[in-house]
């Protein structure tokens, strides 16, 4: 998958990828696809952007749009989601979103503030469980609270992982305020944010996060 590298990003998948993915397109019956995950498998959850973290881009979006008609699941997993990938995703292009049922945010990063405001475009009237790991409290209520009060709509089901940083007292008024739009809120715990890595020392604060600003706890 492409990397992005911070001071030439890139926001186009190889040509070599698409192809291949549109091989499989014409061999496999895409069309049952019911669950798309786009990311990295990180074991490490270092939270912080290495050289090979896959960045999703509109292009690749439009190729998910285009050929796996019946999904219904959408997951993004420690990967960086670009600006143009989002606004594609807010866009009438974009019309699985109508069909999705289930979202789930793990681990996420973006370009900038305005752009992290295009997820909420991901929640419709359609959603029935969200899922969201090393998030933060400020990202839900800006922009999944906000989208289910202007949708005045009530999921299923809500999985919420916060990080280290949030209080207790906060999680419990948030989850407790997050309970008037699902039918069941389960906190998934914490998640340790790790001290800062040579590669951030020497490359700090080039990506946010939907659980805050690319930072660790001091050395």
């Amino acid at each position: 998958m492409q990397s992005r590298a911070r001071k030439t990003p890139r926001n186009l998948q190889p040509p070599i990828l698409l192809e291949k993915l549109d091989q499989l397109g014409n061999r496999f019956q895409m069309i049952e696809v019911r669950k798309v995950l786009i990311g990295n498998l990180n074991t490490e959850r270092t939270h912080i952007p290495s050289d090979n973290t896959m960045v999703v881009t509109k292009d690749l979006m439009q190729f998910v749009t285009s050929n796996c008609y019946g999904v219904r699941t959408l997951v993004f997993q420690n990967c960086i989601v670009d600006e143009d990938s989002l606004k594609f995703m807010a866009s009438e292009e974009f019309t699985i979103k109508n069909r999705l049922k289930e979202v789930v945010l793990d681990n996420i990063r973006y370009d900038d503030d305005e752009s992290v405001k295009n997820f909420s475009n991901l929640i419709t009237h359609e959603t029935r469980c969200l899922s969201f790991n090393q998030c933060s409290i400020s990202f839900m209520e800006s922009v999944v609270l906000e989208k289910l009060r202007s949708l005045n709509h009530r999921v299923d089901l809500v999985n919420i992982g916060f990080d280290e940083n949030e209080s207790d007292p906060k999680r419990e008024i948030f989850i407790e305020e997050f309970k008037q739009y699902s039918k069941l809120v389960i906190p998934m715990g914490r998640v340790t944010v790790e001290k800062k890595t040579r590669d951030e020392r020497e490359h700090p604060g080039s990506w946010q996060s939907i659980f805050g600003p690319s930072s660790a706890p001091p050395n």
